[in-house]
Protein backbone atom coordinates (compact mmCIF):
# COMPACT_ATOMS: atom_id res chain seq x y z
CA UNK A 1 0.00 0.00 0.00
CA UNK A 2 1.42 3.47 -0.92
CA UNK A 3 1.97 6.56 1.54
CA UNK A 4 -1.04 8.15 -0.28
CA UNK A 5 -3.19 5.06 0.44
CA UNK A 6 -2.17 4.74 3.88
CA UNK A 7 -2.52 8.59 4.56
CA UNK A 8 -6.07 8.52 3.50
CA UNK A 9 -6.54 5.05 5.53
CA UNK A 10 -5.89 6.85 8.39
CA UNK A 11 -8.24 9.63 8.22
CA UNK A 12 -11.12 7.60 7.48
CA UNK A 13 -10.27 5.49 10.37
CA UNK A 14 -10.17 8.66 12.39
CA UNK A 15 -13.23 9.80 10.72
CA UNK A 16 -15.23 6.87 12.01
CA UNK A 17 -13.66 6.64 14.63
CA UNK A 18 -14.66 10.43 15.53
CA UNK A 19 -18.61 9.37 14.15
CA UNK A 20 -18.80 6.08 16.79
CA UNK A 21 -16.94 7.52 19.68
CA UNK A 22 -19.62 9.77 20.67
CA UNK A 23 -22.19 7.17 19.49
CA UNK A 24 -21.07 4.66 21.72
CA UNK A 25 -20.78 6.85 24.81
CA UNK A 26 -24.27 8.75 24.04
CA UNK A 27 -25.53 4.36 24.12
CA UNK A 28 -23.78 3.97 27.21
CA UNK A 29 -25.16 7.20 28.47
CA UNK A 30 -28.41 6.14 27.64
CA UNK A 31 -29.22 7.74 24.54
CA UNK A 32 -30.84 6.70 21.56
CA UNK A 33 -31.74 7.72 17.99
CA UNK A 34 -35.39 8.19 17.50
CA UNK A 35 -36.15 7.44 13.98
CA UNK A 36 -39.55 8.83 14.31
CA UNK A 37 -38.37 11.78 15.35
CA UNK A 38 -35.26 12.29 13.58
CA UNK A 39 -33.45 13.35 16.78
CA UNK A 40 -31.28 11.73 19.69
CA UNK A 41 -33.27 11.72 22.88
CA UNK A 42 -32.88 9.92 26.24
CA UNK A 43 -33.94 6.49 27.28
CA UNK A 44 -36.58 5.35 30.34
CA UNK A 45 -37.10 2.55 32.21
CA UNK A 46 -39.23 0.47 34.30
CA UNK A 47 -38.85 -0.64 37.81
CA UNK A 48 -41.02 -3.86 38.68
CA UNK A 49 -41.42 -5.16 41.68
CA UNK A 50 -43.34 -8.50 42.45
CA UNK A 51 -44.66 -10.39 45.63
CA UNK A 52 -43.99 -13.67 45.11
CA UNK A 53 -40.33 -13.40 43.61
CA UNK A 54 -39.47 -15.49 40.41
CA UNK A 55 -42.42 -13.58 38.54
CA UNK A 56 -41.50 -14.25 34.55
CA UNK A 57 -41.64 -10.28 33.08
CA UNK A 58 -42.84 -9.79 29.08
CA UNK A 59 -41.97 -6.47 27.39
CA UNK A 60 -43.93 -6.58 24.22
CA UNK A 61 -44.23 -10.14 24.59
CA UNK A 62 -40.37 -10.96 24.80
CA UNK A 63 -39.09 -12.11 28.33
CA UNK A 64 -37.23 -9.54 29.57
CA UNK A 65 -36.32 -10.94 33.22
CA UNK A 66 -37.42 -12.37 36.49
CA UNK A 67 -37.71 -11.34 39.84
CA UNK A 68 -35.84 -12.86 42.79
CA UNK A 69 -33.68 -12.14 45.70
CA UNK A 70 -34.95 -10.30 48.74
CA UNK A 71 -36.16 -7.59 46.77
CA UNK A 72 -38.15 -9.23 44.20
CA UNK A 73 -37.45 -6.50 42.09
CA UNK A 74 -36.10 -5.76 38.78
CA UNK A 75 -35.33 -2.24 36.53
CA UNK A 76 -35.29 -2.23 33.08
CA UNK A 77 -33.58 0.22 31.58
CA UNK A 78 -32.38 2.14 28.11
CA UNK A 79 -36.24 1.68 26.78
CA UNK A 80 -37.08 4.45 24.32
CA UNK A 81 -40.00 6.50 25.21
CA UNK A 82 -43.04 5.29 24.19
CA UNK A 83 -45.86 2.39 25.16
CA UNK A 84 -45.13 -0.81 26.46
CA UNK A 85 -47.15 -4.15 27.07
CA UNK A 86 -46.01 -5.37 30.60
CA UNK A 87 -46.83 -9.02 31.40
CA UNK A 88 -46.27 -10.71 34.75
CA UNK A 89 -46.61 -13.98 35.30
CA UNK A 90 -46.08 -17.13 37.95
CA UNK A 91 -47.13 -20.60 37.52
CA UNK A 92 -50.45 -20.93 39.69
CA UNK A 93 -51.63 -17.40 39.98
CA UNK A 94 -53.39 -14.95 37.93
CA UNK A 95 -51.36 -13.28 35.31
CA UNK A 96 -51.10 -9.30 35.08
CA UNK A 97 -51.36 -7.15 32.22
CA UNK A 98 -51.00 -3.35 31.26
CA UNK A 99 -49.77 -1.11 29.16
CA UNK A 100 -46.84 1.19 30.69
CA UNK A 101 -46.21 4.57 29.31
CA UNK A 102 -42.03 5.36 29.38
CA UNK A 103 -40.85 8.93 29.59
CA UNK A 104 -37.56 10.37 28.80
CA UNK A 105 -35.50 10.35 31.74
CA UNK A 106 -38.01 8.88 34.03
CA UNK A 107 -38.62 5.42 35.61
CA UNK A 108 -42.01 3.97 35.66
CA UNK A 109 -43.19 2.06 39.17
CA UNK A 110 -44.76 -1.11 38.61
CA UNK A 111 -45.48 -2.77 42.10
CA UNK A 112 -47.62 -5.49 42.55
CA UNK A 113 -48.91 -8.90 44.28
CA UNK A 114 -50.01 -11.59 42.00
CA UNK A 115 -52.66 -14.04 43.58
CA UNK A 116 -52.96 -17.44 43.36
CA UNK A 117 -56.12 -19.34 41.36
CA UNK A 118 -57.10 -21.32 44.02
CA UNK A 119 -57.99 -20.49 47.68
CA UNK A 120 -58.94 -23.09 50.20
CA UNK A 121 -61.63 -21.89 52.81
CA UNK A 122 -61.37 -23.27 56.35
CA UNK A 123 -64.11 -23.70 58.49
CA UNK A 124 -64.06 -21.87 61.42
CA UNK A 125 -67.58 -22.30 63.37
CA UNK A 126 -70.84 -23.43 62.87
CA UNK A 127 -74.09 -22.82 63.51
CA UNK A 128 -74.09 -19.00 63.53
CA UNK A 129 -77.18 -17.00 63.90
CA UNK A 130 -74.83 -13.83 62.92
CA UNK A 131 -71.68 -12.01 63.22
CA UNK A 132 -70.49 -9.01 64.17
CA UNK A 133 -66.80 -7.58 63.25
CA UNK A 134 -64.62 -5.97 66.26
CA UNK A 135 -60.97 -5.85 66.47
CA UNK A 136 -58.93 -8.36 65.72
CA UNK A 137 -62.26 -10.43 66.73
CA UNK A 138 -66.46 -11.35 66.13
CA UNK A 139 -68.80 -11.39 68.81
CA UNK A 140 -71.06 -14.39 67.26
CA UNK A 141 -75.19 -14.64 67.88
CA UNK A 142 -76.18 -18.29 68.63
CA UNK A 143 -79.23 -19.46 69.79
CA UNK A 144 -78.26 -19.60 73.43
CA UNK A 145 -76.62 -15.78 73.15
CA UNK A 146 -73.19 -14.01 72.47
CA UNK A 147 -69.85 -15.14 72.37
CA UNK A 148 -66.25 -13.51 71.91
CA UNK A 149 -64.56 -15.33 69.00
CA UNK A 150 -60.85 -15.03 68.55
CA UNK A 151 -59.84 -16.42 65.19
CA UNK A 152 -56.12 -16.33 66.74
CA UNK A 153 -56.76 -19.38 69.01
CA UNK A 154 -60.37 -20.19 67.40
CA UNK A 155 -61.40 -19.49 71.25
CA UNK A 156 -65.13 -18.82 72.24
CA UNK A 157 -66.27 -16.68 75.51
CA UNK A 158 -69.14 -16.59 76.49
CA UNK A 159 -71.02 -12.74 76.97
CA UNK A 160 -74.12 -12.74 77.67
CA UNK A 161 -78.01 -14.62 77.09
CA UNK A 162 -80.15 -14.03 74.42
CA UNK A 163 -81.49 -10.68 73.83
CA UNK A 164 -81.53 -7.53 71.58
CA UNK A 165 -78.32 -6.77 70.38
CA UNK A 166 -76.28 -4.19 68.76
CA UNK A 167 -72.80 -3.73 68.39
CA UNK A 168 -71.25 -0.16 69.10
CA UNK A 169 -67.58 -0.09 68.19
CA UNK A 170 -65.99 -3.05 69.93
CA UNK A 171 -68.87 -3.91 72.29
CA UNK A 172 -72.49 -5.21 72.55
CA UNK A 173 -75.34 -3.32 73.86
CA UNK A 174 -78.00 -5.39 74.97
CA UNK A 175 -81.66 -4.75 75.71
CA UNK A 176 -83.37 -7.30 78.65
CA UNK A 177 -86.90 -6.27 79.53
CA UNK A 178 -87.09 -2.51 80.09
CA UNK A 179 -82.87 -2.07 80.60
CA UNK A 180 -80.30 -1.53 78.20
CA UNK A 181 -76.50 -2.81 79.08
CA UNK A 182 -73.19 -1.53 77.24
CA UNK A 183 -71.07 -4.34 77.70
CA UNK A 184 -67.13 -3.60 77.49
CA UNK A 185 -65.33 -6.97 78.27
CA UNK A 186 -66.33 -8.47 81.94
CA UNK A 187 -68.05 -5.05 82.82
CA UNK A 188 -71.15 -3.50 82.10
CA UNK A 189 -73.41 -0.03 82.29
CA UNK A 190 -76.88 0.37 82.83
CA UNK A 191 -79.17 2.40 81.31
CA UNK A 192 -83.00 3.05 81.70
CA UNK A 193 -85.37 1.83 78.79
CA UNK A 194 -84.72 5.01 75.96
CA UNK A 195 -86.33 2.97 72.89
CA UNK A 196 -84.68 2.38 69.71
CA UNK A 197 -82.85 6.02 68.77
CA UNK A 198 -79.48 6.22 67.33
CA UNK A 199 -77.11 4.96 69.90
CA UNK A 200 -73.15 5.74 69.75
CA UNK A 201 -70.43 5.77 72.21
CA UNK A 202 -67.16 7.18 72.66
CA UNK A 203 -63.68 6.50 73.59
CA UNK A 204 -64.69 6.69 77.49
CA UNK A 205 -67.49 4.42 76.92
CA UNK A 206 -69.57 6.75 77.24
CA UNK A 207 -72.99 5.97 75.68
CA UNK A 208 -75.16 9.07 73.28
CA UNK A 209 -78.48 8.32 72.02
CA UNK A 210 -81.06 11.25 70.91
CA UNK A 211 -84.70 11.20 71.89
CA UNK A 212 -86.72 13.38 69.67
CA UNK A 213 -84.49 16.55 69.30
CA UNK A 214 -83.01 16.24 73.08
CA UNK A 215 -79.01 14.65 72.75
CA UNK A 216 -77.61 12.26 75.90
CA UNK A 217 -74.84 11.40 77.55
CA UNK A 218 -75.51 8.30 79.58
CA UNK A 219 -78.78 8.78 81.29
CA UNK A 220 -77.92 12.86 81.52
CA UNK A 221 -79.66 15.50 78.99
CA UNK A 222 -76.55 17.58 77.53
CA UNK A 223 -78.11 19.35 74.57
CA UNK A 224 -81.93 20.16 73.12
CA UNK A 225 -82.54 21.68 69.52
CA UNK A 226 -80.62 18.91 67.56
CA UNK A 227 -81.67 17.38 64.32
CA UNK A 228 -78.85 14.81 64.22
CA UNK A 229 -75.21 14.19 65.66
CA UNK A 230 -72.27 12.51 65.21
CA UNK A 231 -69.22 11.41 67.22
CA UNK A 232 -65.98 11.75 66.48
CA UNK A 233 -63.47 10.00 69.36
CA UNK A 234 -65.19 12.08 72.05
CA UNK A 235 -65.82 15.12 70.35
CA UNK A 236 -69.75 16.18 69.68
CA UNK A 237 -70.40 17.11 66.16
CA UNK A 238 -74.50 18.05 65.83
CA UNK A 239 -76.76 19.95 63.25
CA UNK A 240 -79.12 22.34 64.95
CA UNK A 241 -81.51 24.74 62.96
CA UNK A 242 -79.63 23.00 59.74
CA UNK A 243 -76.11 24.02 61.07
CA UNK A 244 -73.46 21.90 61.90
CA UNK A 245 -71.69 22.47 65.15
CA UNK A 246 -68.48 20.92 66.96
CA UNK A 247 -69.51 20.93 70.83
CA UNK A 248 -70.55 24.82 70.85
CA UNK A 249 -68.28 26.04 67.54
CA UNK A 250 -70.12 27.00 63.93
CA UNK A 251 -68.71 24.88 61.16
CA UNK A 252 -71.18 25.87 58.34
CA UNK A 253 -72.08 29.22 57.34
CA UNK A 254 -74.85 28.37 54.56
CA UNK A 255 -77.97 26.35 55.95
CA UNK A 256 -78.60 22.64 54.73
CA UNK A 257 -82.28 21.55 54.66
CA UNK A 258 -83.05 18.68 56.49
CA UNK A 259 -85.68 16.47 55.22
CA UNK A 260 -87.23 14.92 58.48
CA UNK A 261 -88.58 11.85 56.72
CA UNK A 262 -84.87 10.65 56.21
CA UNK A 263 -81.47 9.91 57.65
CA UNK A 264 -78.74 11.42 57.94
CA UNK A 265 -75.25 10.06 59.10
CA UNK A 266 -71.92 12.18 59.44
CA UNK A 267 -68.75 10.44 58.33
CA UNK A 268 -65.07 11.10 59.78
CA UNK A 269 -62.77 9.86 57.36
CA UNK A 270 -59.30 11.36 57.59
CA UNK A 271 -59.75 14.08 59.09
CA UNK A 272 -62.37 15.30 56.93
CA UNK A 273 -66.13 15.37 57.84
CA UNK A 274 -68.76 14.08 55.23
CA UNK A 275 -72.46 13.47 55.41
CA UNK A 276 -74.36 10.72 53.93
CA UNK A 277 -77.91 11.37 53.36
CA UNK A 278 -80.55 8.57 53.14
CA UNK A 279 -77.97 7.04 50.96
CA UNK A 280 -78.70 9.20 48.15
CA UNK A 281 -76.69 11.34 48.03
CA UNK A 282 -73.04 12.24 49.86
CA UNK A 283 -71.74 15.69 50.87
CA UNK A 284 -68.45 16.44 52.33
CA UNK A 285 -67.23 19.90 54.35
CA UNK A 286 -65.45 22.27 52.32
CA UNK A 287 -65.16 25.92 53.53
CA UNK A 288 -67.45 26.13 56.04
CA UNK A 289 -70.23 24.60 53.52
CA UNK A 290 -71.30 20.82 52.85
CA UNK A 291 -70.97 20.21 49.23
CA UNK A 292 -72.70 16.88 47.11
CA UNK A 293 -70.12 15.17 45.93
CA UNK A 294 -71.88 11.99 44.61
CA UNK A 295 -75.03 10.44 44.33
CA UNK A 296 -75.85 7.14 46.14
CA UNK A 297 -77.29 4.27 44.28
CA UNK A 298 -79.18 3.01 48.01
CA UNK A 299 -75.91 2.44 49.66
CA UNK A 300 -72.63 3.53 51.16
CA UNK A 301 -69.37 1.62 52.22
CA UNK A 302 -66.03 2.89 52.23
CA UNK A 303 -62.68 1.95 53.45
CA UNK A 304 -59.77 4.45 54.37
CA UNK A 305 -56.18 3.73 53.42
CA UNK A 306 -53.39 6.86 54.15
CA UNK A 307 -55.61 9.40 53.05
CA UNK A 308 -57.53 7.62 50.14
CA UNK A 309 -61.09 6.65 50.60
CA UNK A 310 -62.87 3.61 48.72
CA UNK A 311 -66.52 4.74 48.33
CA UNK A 312 -69.14 1.83 47.50
CA UNK A 313 -72.43 3.73 45.90
CA UNK A 314 -73.63 -0.12 45.25
CA UNK A 315 -72.97 -0.64 41.58
CA UNK A 316 -70.14 1.97 41.48
CA UNK A 317 -66.79 2.16 43.35
CA UNK A 318 -64.92 5.72 43.65
CA UNK A 319 -61.77 7.02 45.03
CA UNK A 320 -61.66 9.92 46.99
CA UNK A 321 -57.98 11.70 47.37
CA UNK A 322 -58.21 13.72 50.86
CA UNK A 323 -54.37 14.63 50.24
CA UNK A 324 -51.48 14.51 47.33
CA UNK A 325 -50.19 11.31 46.16
CA UNK A 326 -47.63 10.26 43.23
CA UNK A 327 -48.77 6.48 42.91
CA UNK A 328 -50.01 4.89 40.62
CA UNK A 329 -49.42 8.75 38.89
CA UNK A 330 -49.10 11.79 40.68
CA UNK A 331 -53.18 13.08 41.48
CA UNK A 332 -54.11 16.59 43.90
CA UNK A 333 -56.13 16.22 47.56
CA UNK A 334 -59.30 16.76 47.08
CA UNK A 335 -59.67 14.78 43.88
CA UNK A 336 -62.94 12.31 43.20
CA UNK A 337 -62.34 9.87 40.72
CA UNK A 338 -64.52 6.89 39.32
CA UNK A 339 -62.09 3.57 39.23
CA UNK A 340 -65.20 0.38 38.65
CA UNK A 341 -68.79 0.21 37.69
CA UNK A 342 -70.27 -3.47 37.22
CA UNK A 343 -73.69 -4.53 37.29
CA UNK A 344 -73.92 -6.79 39.91
CA UNK A 345 -74.46 -5.16 43.45
CA UNK A 346 -71.17 -4.29 45.11
CA UNK A 347 -71.04 -5.10 49.26
CA UNK A 348 -68.14 -5.64 51.85
CA UNK A 349 -65.68 -3.47 50.41
CA UNK A 350 -61.90 -3.52 52.36
CA UNK A 351 -59.10 -1.57 51.60
CA UNK A 352 -56.43 -4.64 51.67
CA UNK A 353 -53.41 -2.41 51.09
CA UNK A 354 -52.27 0.65 49.44
CA UNK A 355 -52.21 -0.84 46.17
CA UNK A 356 -55.17 -3.38 46.02
CA UNK A 357 -59.01 -3.52 47.45
CA UNK A 358 -61.07 -6.33 48.33
CA UNK A 359 -64.96 -6.59 47.72
CA UNK A 360 -68.01 -9.05 47.31
CA UNK A 361 -69.88 -8.68 43.53
CA UNK A 362 -73.23 -10.59 43.04
CA UNK A 363 -71.80 -14.46 44.36
CA UNK A 364 -68.06 -13.66 43.84
CA UNK A 365 -65.03 -12.79 45.80
CA UNK A 366 -63.04 -10.01 43.86
CA UNK A 367 -59.42 -8.77 43.98
CA UNK A 368 -58.67 -5.85 42.44
CA UNK A 369 -55.86 -3.16 41.79
CA UNK A 370 -55.89 0.46 42.62
CA UNK A 371 -53.82 0.94 39.71
CA UNK A 372 -55.86 2.73 37.46
CA UNK A 373 -53.50 3.13 34.48
CA UNK A 374 -54.55 1.83 31.20
CA UNK A 375 -56.48 -1.42 32.22
CA UNK A 376 -57.63 -2.29 35.95
CA UNK A 377 -56.43 -6.13 36.88
CA UNK A 378 -59.02 -7.82 38.75
CA UNK A 379 -58.86 -11.14 40.22
CA UNK A 380 -62.13 -13.68 41.29
CA UNK A 381 -61.03 -15.84 43.74
CA UNK A 382 -63.68 -17.01 45.14
CA UNK A 383 -67.21 -17.79 43.68
CA UNK A 384 -70.32 -19.76 43.63
CA UNK A 385 -70.59 -17.45 47.61
CA UNK A 386 -74.32 -17.98 48.78
CA UNK A 387 -75.50 -14.51 50.18
CA UNK A 388 -72.05 -14.68 52.24
CA UNK A 389 -71.37 -11.62 54.33
CA UNK A 390 -67.26 -10.98 54.10
CA UNK A 391 -64.66 -9.45 56.28
CA UNK A 392 -61.18 -8.80 56.02
CA UNK A 393 -58.32 -8.42 58.93
CA UNK A 394 -55.96 -5.53 58.28
CA UNK A 395 -53.82 -7.38 60.76
CA UNK A 396 -53.39 -11.07 59.94
CA UNK A 397 -54.13 -10.62 56.16
CA UNK A 398 -57.21 -12.91 56.35
CA UNK A 399 -60.38 -12.88 55.08
CA UNK A 400 -63.47 -14.12 57.11
CA UNK A 401 -66.87 -15.21 55.18
CA UNK A 402 -70.07 -15.95 56.93
CA UNK A 403 -72.08 -18.41 55.06
CA UNK A 404 -75.19 -20.93 55.40
CA UNK A 405 -74.47 -20.25 59.30
CA UNK A 406 -70.95 -21.23 59.39
CA UNK A 407 -68.24 -19.02 59.61
CA UNK A 408 -65.02 -19.78 57.16
CA UNK A 409 -61.41 -18.02 56.63
CA UNK A 410 -58.76 -17.28 53.89
CA UNK A 411 -55.29 -17.21 55.14
CA UNK A 412 -53.11 -14.08 54.30
CA UNK A 413 -54.09 -13.50 50.46
CA UNK A 414 -51.45 -11.06 50.93
CA UNK A 415 -48.11 -10.16 52.20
Amino acid sequence: MSKKARTILFYILVAIFLIIAPLVILYGEGYRFDFESGKIIETGGIFIKTYPKDAVILVNDKKAKTTSGLGRSVLIQNLVPKTYNIKISKLGYFSWEKNIKVDEKKVSEIDINLFKKTYEKELLAEEILNVFEIKNAFIIERKDGFFYYTPENNKEEFIVGVGDALILENDLLLKKGTKYYLISGTTSKEFNDIGQSSFKKDDLNNLYYQIEERLYKNNELIKTNVQFYGLDRNTVYYFSNGILYKNEAKLTDVKLEIDETKEYNLLFIYNRIFLNENNEKLYILDNNEFKKILNLNSCLEYSEWDGKILLNTGNEIWVYFSKETNYPEFTSGNTLKLIARYQDKIKDLYFINDKYYIFTKGNDLVVSEFDYRDRINTFTILTNLNDAKMFFNYDSKNIYILENNSLYSILKIIL
